[in-house]
């Protein structure tokens, strides 16, 4: 066994703060885009990697809410959403830059965005560490839309099955949403 180990643990090389130039060694999500470039959200930072470099993406430089990045998917156009300590961005690859949608008044959603996920119509939802809410960007208007959703202290991690339902967690229960309309 303690050869099997020794040969496993050579396989691997960290990619750290030092060795690879990640912005953090605190990753809290990652994500491989249909590119192949691979985003890892740190506490301190969004970093992309390409197999050989990392690029950094920090709020200061970018239009990036903050630079503590908790949650991650692609949407079927091959945008990055990213939703951090501070509220949602989304990185546009023709541009080579983020936007931040707004709520239909024109305000920024700035809580926590804990989970994002992609429904097979395409549809991205969000879900904040501390509301009753999901927010689903609507392409056609260009603005975050709401759904309030009662149960416990709101949706913390979200998904969607095959048949497009939500299925989400709100404290330590697992339930079902219809996101339809």
């Amino acid at each position: 066994i303690s050869s099997w180990s020794s040969f496993a643990a050579e396989k691997f090389i960290h990619i750290n703060k030092e060795g690879y130039n990640l912005s953090c060694d605190l990753v809290r999500s990652i994500c491989q885009d249909s590119r192949g470039y691979i985003w890892i959200g740190t506490e301190m930072g969004l970093n992309r990697f390409d197999g050989v470099r990392m690029r950094h993406y920090k709020s200061a430089d970018y239009k990036l809410p903050s630079d503590y990045i908790f949650s991650m998917v692609e949407d079927k156009e091959g945008n990055i959403w990213f939703g951090t300590s501070r509220g949602i961005a989304c990185y546009d690859y023709s541009s080579d830059s983020f936007f931040i949608p707004l709520l239909q008044d024109g305000t920024r959603v700035e809580d926590i965005v804990s989970s994002i996920a992609v429904n097979s119509k395409g549809e991205v939802w969000f879900s904040l560490n501390k509301e009753e809410i999901l927010y689903k960007y609507d392409y056609s208007k260009g603005y975050l839309d709401t759904c309030v959703v009662k149960i416990g202290k709101g949706p913390k991690y979200i998904a969607f099955d095959k048949n497009d339902r939500m299925i989400f967690v709100s404290g330590v229960s697992v339930y079902e949403y219809d996101a339809s309309e």
